[in-house]
């Protein structure tokens, strides 16, 4: 299980990945009506009583997919959809071929921005910031960690009793995190959830999310210890550890400790759905302060950042394709495969009959393996 913390505090032990080699977690069933109990923490924690050969819950009927978020530039001249705006995608005079389909220009080529701006990273960057998960792993006193087998396409269900404000900020964190993932890998919104199961009788394949007035009702963090005071949510999968797959997780989130501010709540929403997704490490946040994954919430904290921007996001990216079992620690360049730092893009933009000939402007960029269109 993973938590985020205010600034002040030292983060919880740690149990999947990226995943802590031969940990893993399920918990002792509880009774009805009593307080569920949390995996055990620790690289020796014993794995959830889970079969390779029990047959995966399709996924419910009412599941869709969460729509792509639409901004504003900072200036309020132009509304985008995705990467639309400067920096994040080419424009048509940065592609080096050009041509006219009636009222349109269009281009094509490769490109990126020369800042990274776009998220996108050479290979070794890539490999930097997932072997930080390691380092950090190293400075909290964990075990080694290694690459795990997502799984199938997982649908988050959040508890009945969450406010709009609980909502709006659970659906905020999907779209960041779906922006950065391929589509099979994208998490779906469910149904609401009106009982309330044990960590470990979470169905295969689903994200359980509840916001709750303290502590009290969230998992046992283990015999002999609380948390925390200033933790403010909780995050974390269970897994065929034999398998190193990710069945299904939970995120339990202190509205009292985070309070009323919407980006403090999207961003420990998003940083614990990273969790029960399958990245059960943090990065180092001496390193990569500006990602989703470091173990306490910034001190000052205007927007949330948008991880298909990041290099944070390619590496979430690069995860999905590494083979299960693989040592953090001995991640190479060459375990990410064939790996490209700019991708292939098409623009095309058209003036609608009036002066500027840019006034409507759309494409789509293709980089290792995910597809972003923007309009």
């Amino acid at each position: 299980m993973h938590s985020l913390v205010s600034i002040r505090a030292a983060v919880l032990a740690a149990t999947v990945l990226l995943s802590a080699c031969g940990g893993g977690g399920g918990s002792p069933p509880s009774g009805d009506g009593s307080t569920p109990q949390a995996p055990a923490s620790g690289p020796s924690s014993p794995p959830p009583d889970t079969s390779p050969e029990s047959p995966a819950p399709s996924p419910h009927p009412l599941a869709m997919p969460v729509p792509t978020e639409i901004g504003v530039s900072r200036g309020g001249r132009q509304i985008g959809i995705g990467p639309a705006f400067t920096n994040e995608r080419p424009d048509i005079g940065d592609l080096e071929t050009r041509s006219r389909r009636g009222a349109f220009a269009v281009g094509s080529g490769r490109w990126r921005d020369p800042r990274g701006r776009d998220g996108s990273a050479d290979a070794a960057e890539v490999v930097r910031i997932l072997r930080s998960f390691q380092e950090r792993q190293d400075h909290e006193g964990g075990g080694d960690l290694v690459f795990v087998d997502f799984g199938a396409q997982k649908t988050l269900r959040i508890d009945s009793t969450a406010r709009a404000s609980d909502r709006r900020a659970a659906i905020a964190a999907l779209r960041n995190i779906n922006a950065a993932l391929p589509w099979r890998h994208r998490i779906l919104l469910g149904p609401d959830i009106s009982e309330r199961l044990a960590t470990e009788d979470i169905p295969e394949d689903e994200i359980h999310v509840r916001f709750t007035e303290g502590r009290a009702s969230w998992p046992d963090p283990g015999e002999g210890e609380d948390y925390e005071p200033n933790v403010l949510g909780i995050g974390g999968a269970n897994a065929d550890r034999d398998a190193y797959r990710i069945l299904g997780g939970f995120v339990y989130i202190d509205r009292q400790a985070v309070g009323r501010d919407a980006a403090r709540m999207e961003f420990v929403v998003a940083h614990e759905i990273l969790h029960a997704w399958g990245m059960g490490a943090h990065v180092d946040p001496d390193a990569y302060p500006d990602a989703l994954l470091v173990p306490a919430l910034p001190r000052s904290l205007d927007e949330v950042p948008r991880l298909w921007l990041t290099v944070e996001g390619e590496a979430l990216l690069a995860a999905i394709g590494i083979a299960p079992g693989t040592r953090v620690s001995d991640l190479a360049v060459g375990d990410l495969g064939p790996w490209n730092e700019d991708g292939f893009h098409l623009v095309g933009q058209t003036g609608l009959g009036g002066p500027d000939a840019d006034a409507m402007q759309f494409g789509a960029g293709y980089r290792n393996g995910l597809g972003r269109p923007w309009a």
